[in-house]
């Protein structure tokens, strides 16, 4: 076992260490800054178009499409957030790493 777990860290350690290891970065990291901006974009077109709604400039039209597009975008970004946590835990079970559970307490000192 201690063969396997020397691997896993030395694998791992190029990606940043083995528990806090951000795994699918180099994989999503394109995808995720798209969908990041995508939605930081629908927050503020939402928002404008909302102040222009409020303003009278526009119809309640406007409002619902933004924010049907907001949705829209934060839900593709939590999908490929999910996505992501997947591939990390699958990555992580393949090289038979552990799930940085703490092992279960042994015997030790008597409480006072």
């Amino acid at each position: 076992m201690a063969g396997r777990k020397g691997i896993l860290l030395i694998l791992l350690l190029p990606l940043g260490g083995c528990r806090t290891a951000n795994f699918t970065r180099p994989i999503f990291s394109g995808g995720a800054l798209r969908a990041q901006w995508r939605a930081s974009k629908a927050r503020r077109d939402q928002a404008l178009a909302k102040l222009r709604y409020e303003n009278g400039v526009t119809s309640n039209l406007e409002v619902l499409d933004s924010q049907r597009n907001q949705y829209s975008a934060e839900q593709g970004l939590a999908q490929l957030q999910s996505a992501a946590l997947v591939a990390r835990v699958n990555l992580t079970k393949a090289l038979g790493g552990d799930w940085g559970a703490e092992p279960a307490p042994g015997p030790g000192p008597a409480p006072r």
